[in-house]
């Protein structure tokens, strides 16, 4: 019977059914925490990550669990050639450490970005969406050698996947879309609700160039007809899956673009006066990426607003919109043109101003957040404005913004950018 580990991380929620599921398809599976001994893991037969909120999806979904030790021995198996499942979170913790789609080894290659149900060229909404929908198989690997349309759930915030045009090219040419988002008949359309969440060419399930290593976001361990990825793993122990040749690899992986930051004519900080769990997570993160140098982060959500009206005007509305802060746990100060202000009451306070050590900003290539946040105030409050989101990352001692880049800790170099303040 092969020995099938189920990885859990703080804050999963999906073990217990896939432990389960396995066990009904044969497996001896076992639940075994990120941080155990780790030969127990390495001499399993495979390995699954389930779904769930890996430490709260600090930062961005799945990085933290992506960047912990656990990750060099999972690195390990998949180039020892065993299969690797990862399920919606669990996808997200494999795109992040680079194992999908794994042209070279341990670089994050591509992102699963917040999602974008769009129809007809309109955005239909962004963010969590959970319903049921229709799957194919459309390469085969450890975890899709089944022919039958499968129906199920999905349940994610964060599961658009998300490529620049030559990691695209090159994991289409190489069959590494394994799944497809398709309506009851099989046929395929890019848009919702078909496909969900906007992935590029409806993938539903990517794969590393053999096969063995798969990231996908429906949850096959929640229905009956999530037997047929079980059965498919059986056949893949069983020699009865064809073995996958890349015929494309990329010569080089992205890097974290880093630019100037754009002048606005209202900059909103707004930081937790309770415990920021995202805060200290990203700051042991971060510490122990930059081989455990000392560094204190400071957080604080940022909102930068374009305005053609007065700003001073607009910023008071925008506080009192209650949109940007919750005085109860949240202070914040805002920066317009060049004088400080800090909030109090719903009431704007000069300040003399705000120096931090050195800080940069992270925020979505695509800002579909900022655009919501923009349409909102729009239609509820009638304030007119363009607001772009992010986070303002305060870190001290200073260090070189392209060291901290290549962390991709702060942000995928698909999905994200950092910013300096000039």
């Amino acid at each position: 019977m092969k020995k099938i580990i189920v990885l859990a991380f703080p804050g999963n929620n999906c073990e217990i059914e896939t432990a389960r599921a396995l066990k009904t398809a044969g497996f001896d599976a076992e639940i075994v925490r990120w941080n155990a001994d780790p030969q127990k893991i390495e001499t399993a037969d495979g390995v699954i990550l389930p779904g769930g909120f890996s430490f709260e999806d600090r930062g961005r979904a799945g990085v933290i669990a992506a960047k912990s030790e656990i990750s060099g021995l999972l690195k390990k198996m998949a180039t020892a050639g065993k299969p690797i499942l990862g399920i919606c979170n669990g996808a997200q913790i494999l795109v992040e450490m680079g194992l999908v789609p794994g042209f070279h080894s341990g670089k994050v290659e591509m992102a699963l970005a917040r999602n974008r149900r769009e129809k007809n060229g309109k955005i239909l909404g962004t963010g969590f969406f959970h319903d049921f929908i229709f799957l194919k198989k459309a390469e085969n690997s450890a975890f899709s050698y089944f022919e039958k349309i499968l129906k199920m759930p999905i349940a994610h915030g964060e599961g658009r996947f998300l490529a620049t045009p030559e990691i695209a090219d090159a994991i289409d040419k190489n069959g590494q879309i394994v799944m497809k988002y398709v309506d009851e008949n099989g046929a395929e359309n890019p848009d919702f609700p078909v496909n969900p969440n906007g992935s590029f060419l409806n993938a539903a399930a990517i794969s590393n160039p053999a096969g063995n290593v798969v990231a996908m976001m429906p949850h096959p361990e929640r229905v009956a007809g999530g037997a047929a990825i079980w059965a498919s793993l059986r056949d893949f122990f069983d020699g009865k899956i064809p073995k996958k040749v890349p015929k494309k690899i990329p010569k080089t992986s992205p890097a974290v673009e880093i630019s100037p930051k754009k002048s606005f004519e209202i900059e909103i900080f707004v930081r937790l006066k309770i415990t920021d769990t995202a805060e200290i997570s990203m700051e042991s993160a971060a510490q122990n990426l930059l081989k455990n140098q000392k560094i204190k982060l400071t957080r604080r959500i940022f909102w930068g607003i374009k305005t053609l009206e007065n700003p001073h005007k607009i910023a008071e509305k925008l506080i009192a919109s209650d949109e940007f802060l919750n005085e109860a746990k949240e202070s914040a100060f805002l920066k317009i043109g060049d004088e400080f202000f800090a909030v109090k009451n719903k009431k704007l306070e000069k300040r003399e101003t705000f120096s931090p050590v050195f800080g940069f900003f992270s925020a979505e290539k695509d800002d579909l957040l900022g655009a919501e946040k923009s349409e909102m105030l729009k239609k509820h409050a009638g304030i007119s404005v363009a607001i772009s989101s992010g986070i303002f990352w305060e870190i001290s001692p200073k260090i070189s913004l392209e060291k901290i880049a290549a962390t991709n800790l702060f942000a995928n170099p698909v999905s994200g950018k950092l910013f300096t303040e000039k």
